[in-house]
């Protein structure tokens, strides 16, 4: 069979709206089959901080020009590219929406989609290493200074207390 990243990049290239996939791996020397594995498949991909996941999103935002931007984990092979649509037209549509999330979705089908101006208030705002690490932590914590738009998943896929995360 195929790697668990392959699947992940297959569905993200299959959503509509999307310029580019980029995986944002750490830089060491453990992750580089990984990196050589995505080099091979034609991915783009930034390598940074081991463990500071949000410095290394903000830099692949920034070496890829990316102004929004989708995240996906690398372990959720199940993720729905009618999702990430629906989502990057809910920030296209509306200027002033900051992040997007699915709610109801199973675990390990899920994304989030928001801006790069989001991704550099976070990098101001989050300063403990859980919320650099969890990426979107802070914000889900505290979406007061953000403006932050729910989905609702379909209802044929609402199953949240399930995990389909590997």
């Amino acid at each position: 069979g195929k790697p668990v990243i392959d699947h992940v990049i297959n569905r993200l290239r299959a959503a509509s709206g999307g310029d580019e996939v980029c995986v944002a791996i750490p830089a060491d020397a453990t992750d580089n089959p990984l990196a050589e594995h995505l080099a091979d498949i034609g991915a783009c991909v930034t390598r940074g901080h081991g463990r500071d996941v949000l410095a290394r999103y903000i830099q692949a935002a920034y070496e890829t020009k990316a102004q929004v931007i989708v995240r996906a984990q690398g372990d959720n092979a199940l993720i729905d590219w009618h999702t990430v649509e629906a989502q990057l037209a809910e920030v296209e549509n509306n200027p002033e929406v900051d992040y997007v999330t699915t709610d109801g979705l199973p675990d390990g089908c899920t994304v989030e989609t928001f801006r790069l101006k989001t991704l550099e208030k976070l990098d101001f705002l989050a300063r403990n290493d859980d919320m650099r690490k969890e990426v979107t932590l802070y914000l889900r914590a505290n979406e007061n200074p953000f403006v932050v738009k729910h989905l609702k998943a379909d209802d044929s896929l609402r199953w949240p207390d399930i995990s389909l995360s590997i």
